[in-house]
């Protein structure tokens, strides 16, 4: 079954692409352009966020790596953390 809604727009004074949806009385931008520009923004955001997440779970796990490279060093120098010979 397929939802039928009445497109009834009345345009907002002094604001071109902005109008107000009659049934709903929604104020709603029917510029399709800046719409889609709008939604590339925020998928490049949503990319940029999701990089940053990798990139610091990348960093994190180079982290802890390091850390454990470090006590086995310190093992096989025979030393303990505070620097003293087993």
């Amino acid at each position: 079954m397929h939802w039928q809604h009445n497109m009834g727009y009345i345009k907002v004074e002094g604001h071109a692409d902005l109008a107000r949806d009659t049934e709903s009385g929604a104020i709603v931008n029917r510029n399709k352009n800046a719409y889609e520009i709008a939604i590339k923004r925020a998928e490049q955001a949503q990319k940029r966020q999701d990089e940053i997440k990798t990139v610091t779970k990348e960093i994190n796990t180079l982290k802890t790596d390091m850390h454990e490279i470090k006590t086995m060093l310190m093992e096989l120098t025979g030393k303990n953390q505070n620097g003293n010979n087993s």
